[in-house]
């Protein structure tokens, strides 16, 4: 799963108003956030994002794995 096109999205600033508005609110204090990827998540999005280019290449060239290593 690609999570920064999700961070991205919550740092457009119609949605990081809305999501600051609502914490606020519930917390009643006045709340600012930041979003950040952490390691782990960017280092498996790097996984992900080269198994599936592998499966895609598999796929268009009806292709098999042989060996993993």
């Amino acid at each position: 799963m690609n999570y920064s096109l999700h961070k991205e999205s919550l740092e457009r600033k119609e949605n990081k108003v809305i999501i600051e508005k609502m914490l606020s609110e519930l917390l009643s204090n006045n709340i600012r956030v930041n979003f950040a990827l952490s390691k782990e998540a960017v280092q498996k999005n790097n996984n992900n994002e080269s198994d599936s280019f592998i499966k895609s290449a598999l796929q268009a060239f009806n292709g098999r794995v042989i060996k993993e290593g």
